[in-house]
């Protein structure tokens, strides 16, 4: 799925800028925004926002996603840079709600690259079970949400907004109902 598939949902000529996860409000209160050319703003809680409810749910996402080879500590890249979830646990000091980043040193020329700007960071060691604990995506695919099959199903067969408001709502469908009225022929 494309994820500007959202963007038909309004004119994508007079948009500057998508965020999907802006943290302007902290880390844990991420925003969806949308910067249009004009100066205004589209702004709306980030776990309510339809989009953004799918994403999290896992009723869509690349298919890549599900067979992504680039999880585990063995990487063929110098760093690896993710989200430090659980921070505020594991060093609740540090923890600022602006966001923290965990960095895998893999090879001489990572570890020389942190070494050169490690005057502008607040660097903390902290062990490889320790991230794995808290950030799963790091060594495992994303896994489907229960939703994801059908969703795709009717994903480029129906209209986008109709999709999005069927299976992102918070409202909980029974799916035998779900399907009926996505197969119910419109008039």
């Amino acid at each position: 799925i494309n994820n500007f598939s959202v963007l038909k949902l309004i004119n994508v000529e007079s948009i500057n800028n998508i965020c999907f996860k802006d943290k302007s409000n902290g880390w844990k209160n991420f925003q969806f925004r949308i910067d249009f050319k004009d100066g205004t703003h589209y702004i709306e809680n980030g776990r309510t926002n339809l989009y953004m409810a799918g994403y999290l749910n896992g009723t869509y996402m690349l298919s890549s996603c599900l067979k992504c080879p680039n999880k585990g500590f063995d990487r063929a890249c110098d760093i690896t840079i993710g989200d430090a979830w659980g921070i505020d646990k594991i060093f609740p000091d540090l923890f600022d709600n602006k966001g923290a980043s965990t960095v895998i040193v893999h090879t001489q020329k990572g570890k020389s690259l942190l070494e050169a700007i490690n005057h502008q960071l607040t660097l903390v060691k902290i062990e490889q079970n320790q991230i794995e604990a808290n950030n799963k995506s790091i060594v495992s695919v994303a896994k489907k949400g229960p939703l994801y099959d059908d969703f795709n199903k009717y994903y480029g067969k129906r209209d986008f907004k109709r999709l999005m408001e069927f299976f992102c709502s918070n409202k909980k469908s029974i799916k035998k109902s779900l399907y009926y009225k996505l197969k119910k022929p419109t008039r």
